[in-house]
């Protein structure tokens, strides 16, 4: 026999036997990827460890898909360690069921209504103001009956003279506010007996009451009539309140309290017209005029620039201070700066120059 002839016979021996040896070493490797390991029964949250289990070797297949095991892949079972973390997560959780399904729901029950029993309860809200238990205590240790009498005072027959009042009893708490010799002042008289109306009423004490009716009687009014007209009626955005300064609950008590106080927004002319204290289309020496003139007869003048709260109305009041200290912050603002342009004589812009393209020597861009 040739050597060529006993080539022809070798050469598909040797080809069958590389064959089938690639055939085993794939199917080898298609079980291995088929096969499911213990990682893959697993929960959702335990993917990030899946490659800390050991895989199964060649041993453990040949004994799934064939019944025997390959000796020469032979291998003692892995134990998982107890160091990992999948293995402790499935510890705690098995546990946990155990304890879940070992319990039962009524003791569960039991032990939630034990727990809620002894959360304490919160303590009730005390009431913003104390009411007085008895007259004395409404009205204090310097109360002194022989004041209580319902003939007026010296002050109530000054001010009806020149306003529109009824008198009120003593106001009495809570806390500090109230006071005596308190008044409601519907309206005031003018020197030519013409009626000013307060609106809302405001309710003061005597003395404050007559102090501001002399303030619209004697000042405010004859400034308006350098208007061409006369005083209508003067709107009011407070008098009596029993309530903190600025009404911060926590404040320092307001004057307006203890009837002390009223603030002014507007004075209301019989032409119609409407004067804002505090707007600046209002010619400004009015303004300055009426706040020089408030600041002479009142203790605590505040208005625009005092705070944030007193930007719309003006504040006055009567408080007596050491040394006859007196406060004045009202600021007479100017008016904001309206640049009026004719439509006409706006300048336009210089057009832009043509520029000509670069790829078109007779077209512009």
């Amino acid at each position: 026999m040739s050597s060529g002839s006993a080539w022809q016979i070798l050469f598909p021996c040797w080809l069958i036997a590389i064959v089938l040896a690639v055939s085993e070493c794939a199917s080898v490797a298609l079980i291995e990827i088929a096969l499911p390991t213990d990682a893959q029964a697993q929960s959702v949250g335990d993917e990030l460890s899946r490659s800390r289990w050991p895989r199964p070797r060649s041993g453990d297949f040949f004994q799934t898909f064939f019944g025997t095991s390959n000796s020469r892949h032979e291998h003692k079972p892995r134990q998982p360690s107890h160091n990992s973390r999948t293995s402790l997560r499935g510890m705690t959780t098995s546990k946990q069921r155990e304890r879940m399904t070992s319990e039962k729901p009524a003791a569960r029950s039991v032990q939630a209504i034990a727990t809620v029993q002894d959360v304490p309860l919160p303590r009730p809200r005390p009431q913003p103001w104390a009411e007085p238990q008895s007259f004395a205590e409404a009205a204090g240790p310097d109360f002194d009956t022989t004041d209580v009498t319902s003939a007026p005072s010296d002050c109530d027959e000054r001010l009806s003279a020149i306003a529109a009042i009824e008198l009120l009893p003593r106001l009495i708490g809570p806390g500090d506010c109230g006071g005596r010799d308190m008044v409601e002042m519907d309206a005031l008289l003018l020197p030519n007996h013409q009626r000013v109306e307060v609106k809302p009423a405001a309710v003061l004490r005597c003395a404050m009451a007559e102090s501001f009716a002399a303030w619209v009687r004697d000042e405010a009014s004859a400034r308006i009539t350098t208007l061409g007209t006369t005083l209508q009626s003067v709107e009011t955005l407070g008098s009596y309140d029993c309530r903190g300064r600025n009404g911060a609950p926590d404040a320092k008590l307001s004057e307006h309290g203890k009837g002390n106080a009223i603030d002014v927004r507007a004075f209301m002319l019989t032409d119609g017209r409407r004067i804002e204290l505090t707007d600046t289309a209002v010619a400004k020496p009015l303004r300055e005029e009426l706040r020089d003139s408030a600041c002479h007869r009142f203790a605590t003048v505040l208005g625009p620039g005092a705070d944030s709260y007193h930007d719309s109305h003006i504040h006055l009041d009567t408080l007596e201070r050491s040394h006859g200290y007196r406060i004045c912050q009202w600021d007479v603002r100017e008016p904001p700066l309206v640049t009026q342009i004719a439509s006409g004589h706006v300048p336009l812009p210089i057009p832009r120059p043509a520029i000509a393209c670069r790829h078109a020597k007779h077209r512009l861009c």
